[in-house]
């Protein structure tokens, strides 16, 4: 059995520094998907209806209020964030 070391940091960081994303929303990136806020927007994608490409759509992974305000997010996503800072130095 493999055993890493793990390390705790607590760093202070200004909010201009982080980038805070979905977690799981990540996954629409990942996969290649459309990020769709309703049902009917994603079946409006489906039929190409829409004037927004799914590309401009992972674009909202960014946007935390709007998914917590997306009644098919909730039911979707857990409320995992994803904290990314670029270096420490």
């Amino acid at each position: 059995m493999w055993v890493f070391p793990t390390v705790c940091l607590t760093v202070e960081v200004p909010d201009n520094k982080v980038l805070l994303s979905n977690f799981d929303a990540w996954h629409c990136v990942l996969n290649d998907w459309f990020c769709s806020m309703t049902n009917e927007e994603d079946e409006l994608f489906v039929q190409g209806k829409l004037n927004i490409t799914k590309e401009q759509s992972w674009e909202r992974i960014f946007d935390i209020e709007k998914i917590r305000k997306s009644e098919l997010c909730k039911k979707l996503f857990a409320k995992w964030y994803s904290i990314s800072i670029g270096t420490i130095g």
